[in-house]
């Protein structure tokens, strides 16, 4: 029993001491902890942000707290299939940006769509559905199995930067003569481990609050990260708002037809989809190649991919279009941490879409009441 005592005794100090020193060396570390649960949706396995889940994540620029829903949506409210009739539903498909990290929960552009047309007389749900690390292929996927069924009116794709390589690195398409194809129906990586790491309520906080443990957890990661790019032949970055060096033709050809697939799928369900143009911070550099930037900003969308995202949306809304008026004016990049949109940039985005959305209901209400 001495010896037990002993033991966990120099293995607390150990971790004490390995913290301090973490503490020291790093002086402040992102603390993102990782509530990825695996998804069963139809003949889909994704992932999802653990349901009926609170927890926070901190950087240098403050700390934020995440409550998610049963459906394991970042939202204070659940969600039933079946619409209202009297409800605008609008569903928002995205990656981190979309969900919200390092914004307040009421910050995020989903919300802010939400009150902005709820004041103006709408009955409006927003369903934030974004999960970190989503590209693009994840979002068709889970859109014709999962979302489609909440009955949405307006579908609303932020489109990032990083979407380019995370939609390779999943194995769920591929471009072969022109054409996509379906290759796989399962990409879910790590929600094995974390599901058991996330039960231990000792763990759910050292992820939350140790620099150590997140440390220790970021090394792991970007370790499998590299290790799944081998086996794609791609190169693959960190999960967070750090788009890729490289947009080979390849990587927008898929995107090009992933958006095409999306926008029939989101017409053949009777919505509209809108696709949102998330600004990079230029001076990530060659983040996407042969794009025109200014300032600190630059479009997620090249100048040759643009004909693709005007022609299989109905409305698209460019990073120029959305942020001219402010550059220099706002902070629209977190300038520490994991660079994500700020809230300012959330406000932009969901005030300029709410704005479009009744512009359309009032275009639908005039030819309503206009005579035969």
């Amino acid at each position: 029993m001495n010896n037990l005592k002993l033991f966990l005794l120099s293995f607390v100090f150990c971790l004490a001491v390995g913290e301090a020193l973490a503490r020291l060396v790093f002086g402040h570390v992102v603390v993102f902890p990782r509530y990825h649960a695996v998804a069963d949706y139809g003949d889909y396995t994704l992932r999802r942000t653990r349901p009926n889940t609170e927890f926070w994540h901190t950087s240098p620029e403050g700390s934020w707290q995440f409550r998610i829903n049963a459906q394991g949506f970042r939202d204070d409210n659940d969600y039933a299939y079946a619409k209202p009739d009297d409800v605008l539903r609008i569903v928002t498909l995205g990656d981190s940006n979309v969900e919200g990290y390092e914004v307040e929960q009421e910050a995020a552009f989903a919300e802010v769509i939400g009150r902005y047309l709820r004041q103006r007389g709408v009955n409006a749900e927003v369903l934030n559905t974004g999960v970190s690390g989503f590209g693009t292929a994840e979002q068709v996927a889970f859109f014709e199995s999962e979302g489609v069924r909440y009955q949405p009116d307006i579908v609303v794709l932020g489109f990032f930067a990083n979407d380019y390589e995370d939609s390779v690195k999943t194995g769920l398409f591929t471009v072969e003569n022109d054409a996509l194809v379906e290759t796989s129906k399962t990409h879910a990586p790590a929600t094995g481990i974390l599901s058991v790491v996330n039960e231990v309520a000792v763990l759910r906080w050292l992820s939350e609050n140790s620099y150590l443990y997140s440390v220790s957890m970021n090394a792991l990661w970007v370790t499998a990260k590299t290790l799944m790019a081998y086996a794609t032949d791609e190169a693959v970055k960190l999960e967070y708002a750090v788009p890729s060096e490289e947009i080979t033709d390849y990587k927008q050809t898929l995107i090009a037809k992933l958006v095409e697939r999306l926008h029939a799928s989101v017409e053949a369900a009777g919505a509209k989809l809108l696709v949102v143009d998330i600004p990079v911070r230029s001076n990530w550099k060659n983040a996407v190649r042969d794009n025109k930037t200014d300032g600190n900003l630059a479009s997620s969308v090249p100048d040759e991919l643009r004909p693709a995202f005007i022609d299989h949306s109905d409305r698209f809304f460019s990073t120029e279009e959305l942020f001219d008026d402010y550059r220099g004016v706002l902070i629209l990049h977190r300038q520490k941490g994991h660079y994500h949109i700020t809230e300012a940039a959330h406000a932009v985005i969901g005030i300029e879409v709410a704005k479009h959305i009744l512009e359309e209901l009032g275009a639908e209400t005039a030819a309503l009441d206009r005579p035969d």
